[in-house]
């Protein structure tokens, strides 16, 4: 599919907020939405957030768009060590991709683009979204290592991949 590649600007930050949430309800809500899942969705992708996180000089945010709908989009947080011990310096923070559009290269070009923006970079990835882990690794990207992510004391397996 072909999609224009553009850096987000503070006027995308809805558009940014509503597909993010949409994703990560998308992957994570696998069996249902419960109040963790909720709470944690509705505080992070907000309008409000994703302006903060635009205005911030570490943070690159990047949209795949076709006749200005967002399709995806590639956050990039720089200066970000790996926790592994792998030489990555950049954190592809987010890689999201509207699931309608799901397959069809947007993902690969933000990757791509994102690479040749940071050189060396790394992602945390749950371990059982099997589907972004082999996309990843189809990508090139090796496992170094895992980390955990938690919400609300609960501890979710992620697995640390980097491309150098």
């Amino acid at each position: 599919m072909s999609a224009t590649l553009r850096r987000a600007s503070t006027d995308d930050a809805a558009k940014l907020a509503a597909l993010g949430a949409l994703v990560w309800l998308h992957t994570y809500s696998t069996d249902g939405i419960n109040a963790s899942l909720a709470g944690y969705v509705l505080g992070r992708f907000t309008i409000k957030a994703k302006q903060a996180l635009l205005a911030d000089p570490q943070h690159e945010l990047w949209l795949a768009e076709r006749d200005g709908q967002l399709l995806a989009y590639a956050t990039l947080h720089h200066g970000q060590a790996c926790p592994g011990q792998h030489a990555a310096n950049c954190e592809l923070a987010t890689l999201y991709v509207h699931p309608l559009f799901a397959g069809l290269g947007l993902g690969r070009q933000l990757l791509q683009h994102a690479h040749r923006r940071a050189g060396a970079l790394w992602l945390s990835v749950w371990q059982h979204n099997t589907r972004a882990i082999a996309f990843y690794q189809a990508q090139g990207l090796q496992h170094v290592g895992d980390t955990v992510f938690e919400l609300d004391g609960s501890a979710h397996r992620n697995l640390l991949l980097a491309l150098g």
